[in-house]
Order: structure tokens, then sequence, then C-alpha cells
């Protein structure tokens, strides 16, 4: 009863999302869909090459390396398919879930990176990234939502308009 009730719930999944995104895959493909995936094949393949010459130079297994894949790309199906593939060859599957745990947080942070790139090129190209993170603190937004006048600094408030012999005195 239990795999039918992932098969179902998978099958369910794929016809929904089939609706919502069927009826303008065709004229997305047609424009610039067919370079669009020719570029991320050469993405991954370039990728899996540079993983496989890794494993080669540096002391790091071939499971533990599929595992570091799978994690920096955050494919998670991809690494079941390589335990699966990896037992298959008779090779040791339990490096490869250990090193996905291991960088999976580091590639969803160097997507988050990359997107704050490609958004503002200039926040890197001025490299002044301690201004933009005072600018956008969640401290500072949300008060700016409210109309609240908040200072997230941490000297009080006396110290910056006077010195601190004034401060001593009054």
């Amino acid at each position: 009863m239990l795999e039918f009730a992932e098969s179902f719930g998978l099958t369910m999944f794929v016809y929904v999302l089939g609706l919502y995104v069927g009826p303008n895959f065709f004229g997305s493909m047609r424009h610039e869909g067919i370079s669009l995936n020719l570029w991320s094949m050469a993405v991954i393949l370039v990728g899996t090459l540079f993983s496989l010459a890794l494993c080669c130079v540096l002391p790091v297994s071939l499971p533990d390396m599929v595992g570091i894949l799978c994690g920096a790309t955050t494919n998670t199906p991809a690494l079941g398919a390589a335990q699966q593939a990896l037992q298959q060859l008779g090779m040791p599957s339990g490096g490869a879930a250990l090193g996905c745990a291991v960088t999976y947080p580091l590639g969803v942070v160097g997507v988050i990176l990359a997107m704050m790139l490609l958004a503002k090129p200039s926040l890197f190209a001025s490299m002044n990234i301690s201004r933009f993170w005072r600018s956008s603190s969640p401290i500072r937004i949300a008060s700016r939502k409210k109309g609240i006048l908040v200072d997230s600094r941490l000297t009080p408030p006396r110290s910056r308009s006077r010195g601190l012999a004034s401060n001593a005195e009054g």
C-alpha cells in the first residue's frame, strides 16, 4: 500500500506540474529553450568532468566525490541515482551521503551569492559589502516598513552627538 501511495503521489505531482507548465513549454523551447538546455548540459558536463579530475588528483574516493558533486549542486535525486549506480558497481555508497550532507549548505549559499551577484553586479565590484549589509539589515527593513526609526548601532545615542567628556557632565 505504501508503494502505491508513493507512486500515486509522484504521478499526481508530475501531472499537475505538466498542466501548469505545459502550455508555455513549447513556445519557450522554440525561442531560447534549446540554447539554454545546451548551456545547462555543458555546465553539468564540465562540473562532472572537473569532479572526476579532482578525484584523480586529490585523495578523495569516487563515492565521496560523487556525494560532494550532488551536494554542491543541491541535487538530492542525483544522489539517490548515484548511490544506486555505486551499489551496482560494487562500491561502497555510504560516503556519498556524507559528502552530500557536508556540501549541500555550501551549495545553497553559493546559489544565493550568485543570484546577488547577478542582481547587483556593482555590489561586489565596489567591494563595499559592509555598506550593503548595514543598509539591508532585517531590523532596518522591518522598521522602515512600520514607519519606526530604529538605530541598530551599539553606541549610546549621547556619545554620538557629543564627546565623551560632555557625556559625563550631562
